[in-house]
């Protein structure tokens, strides 16, 4: 769900750049254990993807029950990211991963335990709250990297943490289909997480962490954190998304279009499980196959867009077609009959929105003649947290309409 797996407004860029890196200390070990963490992260939130929306509408909960749930997580999320993000810079990255670890754990052991719908509702409040912890791995590891080896750096993240999603769901939808399989499932979830935090605290250091540990004799050394100053930051990421609002000329109106894509991509995926059980008919391990055949088509197509650019004189034309094959897709998706239809359809959508958050990136640096990533990535993230809630009672009220339709 919230699985999604992209950047929210964390650590500025000048908090980060402040912070020793921690390639100086254990360099291979330090980084290389982010790397296996953000794999099993993404790995073990996808297992419940599959299932989760069956599993509230089994308790009594409808589509608006849903909704709200979904509206909620996304909502804590809004706020709490850059809380995260701003302690990070204070106390250091390892300390507030492993208590965002502790936290998501908790949250997921609380769904698995869940009896009642009720139960299941205040499981998501800790993990909303808590799970940040790829943003500050990423964050981690540009910290721990040279400026010059950051990109790459954050590609293999992306790629490691992308290889989970793909496995994750075709396990978790296995393990769902057995009696009370969810709630293993989830049990398994924080299992990983508690593994996490394992090779957190033993394989990673961070340079505020080692300072710490170096003058933990010395009180008058520790931090003395001013929290007005840390929530007045916090409140300022939360809303640097209207940055957008400033620019001018091609680059807002490419940045605007971007955020509608997103918007697109948002309102279809994250109801898609819910879609394929209430029109095919399909049990969490038809879908858990299905959404990791949709991981592995996002992996292809994200590594041919190279090879589309070798045809494609220019990212304008790029992102042209992108588009238009997205529209297509989408209709044809929207009246597909059968399974097999989705399976099909689903190779353009995926390999065209690939090629357009690729050529998005190009054409807007291009257009910025900076680097788009700082400003690009703190609007869609805020924008996608601000369109969960939307996105999921407006699924609500369609599911609502559909049902009265049906009767």
């Amino acid at each position: 769900m919230a699985a999604d797996a992209s950047a929210r407004a964390m650590p500025s860029a000048n908090a980060a750049a402040a912070v020793p890196v921690c390639s100086k200390t254990h360099p291979s070990r330090s980084l290389r254990v982010l790397y296996v963490v953000s794999f099993l992260d993404l790995f073990a939130v996808s297992l419940i993807i599959p299932s989760l929306a069956s599993y509230i509408k089994g308790m009594d909960g409808g589509a608006m029950l849903f909704g709200f749930i979904m509206s909620m997580y996304g909502f804590i999320q809004f706020f709490s990211a850059p809380i995260a993000g701003s302690l990070s810079d204070v106390y250091g990255r390892r300390t507030v991963l492993l208590v965002c670890m502790l936290g998501a754990a908790c949250g997921y052991f609380m769904l698995a335990l869940s009896w009642n719908i009720y139960i299941v509702i205040l499981s998501r409040i800790p993990s909303a709250m808590f799970k940040h912890t790829l943003d500050l791995i990423k964050v981690a590891i540009t910290d721990g990297e040279e400026p010059a080896n950051r990109s790459a750096a954050v590609g293999r993240l992306n790629a490691v943490s992308n290889a989970g999603f793909i496995v994750g769901p075709m396990i978790g939808g296995y393990v769902s289909s057995f009696p009370n399989g969810f709630n293993y499932t989830a049990l398994l979830t924080t299992l990983i997480f508690g593994v996490n935090y394992v090779l957190i605290s033993l394989y990673y250091l961070d340079g505020t962490t080692m300072a710490m540990t170096k003058k933990a004799d010395d009180p008058a050394s520790a931090p003395h954190p001013d929290w007005r100053q840390i929530m007045a930051e916090a409140m300022s990421k939360v809303f640097e998304f209207k940055n957008a609002l400033y620019e001018t000329g091609p680059a807002k109106t490419l940045l605007l279009a971007r955020l509608l894509l997103a918007m697109s991509a948002i309102l279809y995926r994250s109801h898609f499980s819910v879609m394929l059980e209430d029109k095919f008919g399909t049990d969490s391990r038809a879908r858990g196959m299905l959404l990791g055949y949709m991981g592995f088509v996002g992996a292809v197509g994200s590594a041919s867009v190279g090879l589309a650019l070798k045809w494609i004189p220019s990212e304008r034309m790029l992102l042209q077609l992108s588009s238009v094959v997205y529209v297509v897709t989408f209709f044809a998706l929207s009246q597909a009959a059968t399974l097999q239809g989705i399976y099909i359809m689903l190779v353009p959508q995926i390999i065209a929105i690939r090629c357009c958050e690729i050529a998005w990136v190009a054409w807007i640096s291009i257009c910025l003649r900076r680097s788009p990533s700082v400003l690009f990535e703190q609007a869609l993230s805020r924008y996608r947290q601000l369109w969960w809630p939307t996105n999921a009672l407006a699924h609500s009220w369609v599911s609502r309409l559909r049902l009265r339709y049906d009767c």
